[in-house]
């Protein structure tokens, strides 16, 4: 869930450089507040949602899910529009999402699954060495089809899942998959029309195609996002960098949207029009931060911060008042996601760009 811009086009530094770092962290700590309640028993619904008494479905996770695919579609849009080869734009996605995900299917495997196994059992005699294998194998090609180590989550809060977060990083490749094909035949330059029944069918098509796929059970408990929401996200972060030029909103036109977004809320048909109303809100909504944030933190807060919290819980059960379980929740994330970030990502990053050196040299 992460979108690094390869290539930085004018008129997108502003955003990149002020905006979209701290933009993707505060997504990722959305993410980890709803799913701190549910994982740390303290009830499924946010606390905003409790507040405002909305008669349609809300929570910070939702949101910051959307957020991050609208995100996605914007900057993965324009990375492949800037990008010379193709093959470049492959390997820059996959080298940005597959080892930090690789990474964490063996620490949640082999690390953090034994320890909670440990705790409750005061022994890893017995712990499920095969069962370990067996998620970083069935796992490993993102589709994901094993949510458990064995019975490790047996006394905890939420069993279903030893890490419910990774759902989203398959149909965040289709996205990817889509815009290398619309980027190939050429519309994002050359026919917007064209663009726009090619997102059409695409989208109609992977409804349809992934309706039966498992999407794991996070996304049944939760109830607010699914694979639709996902895809329509994206769509609409690609709508808004392919009419870029077409499309100005200024202050008094996001206020608003914000001021639409929250009478939907609070009058129903929110979940309907929610993609595009968070699509405009993030894209056009945090250019006028200064803010720049050295470390890119947000994707290893995202996929670490499930079984973090599910560990915390173990530890602590739901004795803790919730802000403080929700503070360790985002520290420890924030911890574990440095090093993620520093000793994993990073490094790819730098083989990416050594890459494209050579790529140049051939050019």
């Amino acid at each position: 869930m992460n979108d690094s811009i390869d290539r930085i086009a004018p008129e997108t530094v502003k955003y990149k450089e002020n905006a979209f770092d701290l933009l993707r962290l505060i997504l990722a700590i959305f993410v980890v507040i709803t799913h701190g309640y549910l994982i740390g028993g303290y009830g499924v619904n946010d606390p905003i949602e409790k507040i405002m008494n909305f008669k349609s479905s809300f929570s910070l996770g939702t949101v910051g899910v959307m957020g991050f695919f609208s995100l996605s579609g914007y900057l993965i849009t324009g990375s492949f529009d800037r990008s010379k080869k193709t093959i470049i734009f492959i390997y820059h996605r996959l080298f940005r999402i597959i080892p930090g995900f690789w990474a964490c299917l063996v620490v949640t495997a082999f690390v953090i699954s034994p320890t909670i196994y440990l705790i409750n059992n005061q022994t890893l005699n017995g712990f499920y060495w095969e069962q370990a294998l067996s998620y970083v194998w069935n796992n490993i090609f993102v589709n994901i089809r094993q949510w458990n180590v064995g019975s490790t989550l047996e006394i905890s809060a939420y069993k279903e899942s030893i890490n419910g977060s990774l759902w989203s990083l398959f149909p965040e490749i289709i996205c990817y998959a889509f815009t290398l094909l619309a980027g190939m035949l050429g519309i994002f330059k050359n026919n917007k029309v064209l663009f726009l029944l090619f997102s059409l069918y695409f989208f109609a098509l992977f409804v349809v195609k992934t309706s039966g796929l498992n999407e794991g059970p996070t996304i049944i408990m939760l109830n607010d996002i699914g694979r639709l929401q996902a895809y329509t996200s994206y769509i609409c972060g690609s709508f808004l960098y392919v009419f870029r030029e077409n499309i100005k909103i200024d202050i008094k036109g996001i206020l608003f949207i914000m001021v639409l977004a929250i009478l939907s809320l609070r009058f129903g048909g929110y979940e309907k029009i929610s993609p595009i109303l968070i699509s405009l809100i993030i894209i056009y909504g945090f250019q006028t931060f200064k803010f720049k944030i050295r470390y890119d933190l947000s994707y290893g807060i995202y996929i670490y911060s499930f079984p973090l919290q599910q560990l915390l819980y173990v530890i602590f059960g739901n004795s803790l008042p919730v802000l403080l379980y929700l503070l360790l929740s985002i520290l420890s994330s924030c911890i574990l996601a440095f090093f993620s970030f520093k000793f994993i990502e990073m490094p790819f990053m730098n083989l990416r760009k050594q890459i494209d050196k050579r790529l140049k040299t051939f050019v």
